[in-house]
């Protein structure tokens, strides 16, 4: 799939996030977390929910927090 959003494009297919049309590298879980609030833009997402759907056997909430920060960054720059 391939999803834009204002100057950023997430293409699941290349596992690839772009912002203003150029590659931002992201670790693999960073890319998870973008690509599920995409996924379902049309509501809040909580971070039970993404810890369940990313880590289902762990809570790592600590983690979630260091890879949506490392996302908005991206996003922000």
């Amino acid at each position: 799939m391939h999803y834009v959003f204002g100057d950023n494009e997430v293409d699941t297919q290349r596992d690839e996030l772009r912002h203003g049309g150029i590659p931002c590298p992201l670790e693999s879980q960073v890319f998870q977390v973008f690509v599920y609030l995409v996924q379902h833009r049309d509501r809040v997402v909580s971070k039970a929910e993404l810890l369940e759907y990313l880590w289902p056997q762990q809570y790592i909430r600590r983690y979630l927090e260091t890879f949506i920060g490392k996302g908005v960054a991206l996003l922000d720059s």
